[in-house]
C-alpha cells in the first residue's frame, strides 16, 4: 500500500483476515479438541469457571496463524494472476488448458489409489482428503511451474503495464472498486482453503485413535506441503525487486 492508503490499512488487511481469524480459531479449537495430544496446545482448564481472557487470546493467536498458513496458495494465485485472465500480454490464458487440466488430475487421482489400496482405516474420508489435499498441491505447484517458465519479459510487461495503468487511474473510483471487491473476495477465498486445509488435518491429525507422536508428525508433514510451494514465491519478488535495477 502506499501512503495515500497507510491510514485506511484496515479496509484491507482487516476485512483480509479479521473473519479468518475468527473461524481459524473455531476450527483450531475444533480440531485440536478432537486429540489428546493437540488439546494440551489449548491449555484449557480442567473447570470452565477458570476459562478467561488469556485462553481467548492464544485462540485468537491461534486463528490468525491458522488463516495465515490456509492463505498460502492466495499468495501463488496472486503471483499468477497475469497467466490466469485474457490481457495485452497474455492473449491466450486457456492455451493448453486439456493438459493443464490431466495435470491436476492424474497425479491427485494417482496419490488417492495409492492410498486407498494401502490404508486400513476409513477409506472413504481418507481418500476424500488425499484427493483434495494432492489437488490443491498440483494446482499451486501448476501455477508455480507457468510462474518460472514464463519469458521473464512477458512477465516484466505485465508488471509495468498495471503500474503504468495505476498511475494513469490513480485516485480513481473504478481501482478503489476492484481493490475493495478484490480484498472481500480474498477474505472469502481465506475461509474457503481454512476449510480445505481443516479436511486432512481432520483426517490424519484429529482422530482419537491417531497416537501423540503420529498425531504430531502428520500436522507437520501437511502444514509443510502446504506453505512449501507458497515459499519459494520469495524467489520470484526477488526477482522482480532486482528488476529494478534495469529499468
Amino acid at each position: 500500500m502506499n501512503e495515500q492508503n497507510d491510514s485506511h490499512w484496515w479496509e484491507f488487511y482487516g476485512v483480509r483476515y479479521a473473519q479468518g481469524t475468527v473461524v481459524g480459531a473455531m476450527i483450531i479449537f475444533f480440531l485440536f479438541t478432537q486429540n489428546e495430544a493437540l488439546k494440551k496446545l489449548l491449555f484449557i482448564p480442567p473447570e470452565p469457571k477458570d476459562f478467561g481472557m488469556p485462553h481467548l487470546i492464544l485462540l485468537a493467536v491461534y486463528g490468525l496463524a491458522y488463516c495465515y498458513i490456509a492463505s498460502a496458495p492466495i499468495l501463488i494465485m496472486h503471483a499468477g494472476r497475469g497467466l490466469m485472465f485474457k490481457s495485452p500480454t497474455n492473449p491466450n490464458p486457456n492455451s493448453g488448458m486439456l493438459s493443464r487440466i490431466l495435470w491436476l488430475l492424474i497425479p491427485s487421482f494417482l496419490t488417492t489409489v495409492i492410498y486407498f489400496l494401502n490404508s486400513s482405516s476409513d477409506k472413504t474420508m481418507g481418500s476424500l482428503a488425499v484427493f483434495l489435499f494432492s489437488f490443491l498441491l498440483a494446482f499451486q505447484i501448476q501455477i508455480l511451474v507457468s510462474i518460472f517458465k514464463t519469458s521473464w519479459q512477458k512477465t516484466i510487461d505485465y508488471y509495468s503495464a498495471i503500474v503504468k495503468k495505476r498511475k494513469e487511474h490513480e485516485g480513481s473510483s473504478y481501482i478503489e472498486s476492484y481493490k475493495h471487491i478484490r480484498e472481500h473476495g480474498n477474505s472469502f477465498l481465506i475461509v474457503a482453503f481454512q476449510f480445505f486445509l481443516a479436511i486432512p488435518i481432520f483426517v490424519f491429525v484429529s482422530q482419537p485413535t491417531i497416537t501423540s507422536d503420529d498425531s504430531i508428525r502428520h500436522l507437520l508433514i501437511i502444514v509443510l506441503l502446504w506453505v512449501l510451494p507458497a515459499a519459494t514465491i520469495w524467489a520470484f519478488g526477488n526477482k522482480l525487486e532486482n528488476n529494478l535495477q534495469s529499468m
